[in-house]
C-alpha cells in the first residue's frame, strides 16, 4: 500500500525534527564538555602599566551558545619586536557571560610580564565553566 502525499510529508517533518533533536543534542554535548569553545573576543585591547610591567586588558567577551558562562580564563601569549615569544601571562575574568550576548570588560590585570621587551601579545580564551542552576 503506498503513502499519501500527506503521509509523506509527515514523515519527512518528523525524520527533520528528529535530526535537529539530536544535532542540538549533539550541540550541547559539546558546550558542556568545552565550554570555552562558545566563548570569543568580540573587541580586546592592552597596554603596559605599572611601570610597564604588567598587561592591563579591555574588551568584551561573546558567548555564542544557548547558556550562560562564567569565569573566562584568558591566557595571552607575549612576542618581542622579532615576533619570539617571551612570556606568557594568564587570569580569569569573573564575571557571568549570558547567552547570546557579549560582556565588557575594564582594566583586566593580566599580572607581571616578566620581560621589558614584549611588543606585541596574542590572547585566546583557554577555559571557562558553564553555569549550572
Amino acid at each position: 500500500m503506498a503513502l499519501s502525499p500527506e503521509e509523506i510529508a509527515k514523515a519527512e517533518k518528523e525524520a527533520k525534527a528528529e535530526a535537529d533533536a539530536a544535532a542540538a543534542a549533539a550541540a550541547e554535548k559539546d558546550v558542556r564538555r568545552h565550554p570555552e569553545r562558545s566563548l570569543s573576543f568580540a573587541t580586546i585591547s592592552g597596554q603596559k602599566g605599572g611601570f610597564e610591567t604588567v598587561l592591563v586588558l579591555n574588551g568584551s567577551i561573546k558567548n555564542s551558545s544557548n547558556f550562560a558562562m562564567k569565569d573566562a580564563d584568558i591566557k595571552c601569549t607575549l612576542t618581542g619586536p622579532s615576533g619570539t615569544v617571551v612570556g606568557s601571562v594568564r587570569e580569569t575574568l569573573y564575571e557571568i557571560i549570558p547567552p547570546r550576548q557579549s560582556k565588557r570588560f575594564r582594566e583586566l590585570n593580566m599580572g607581571f610580564m616578566g620581560s621589558t621587551q614584549v611588543a606585541n601579545f596574542n590572547c585566546e580564551i583557554v577555559d571557562a565553566t558553564l553555569v549550572t542552576e
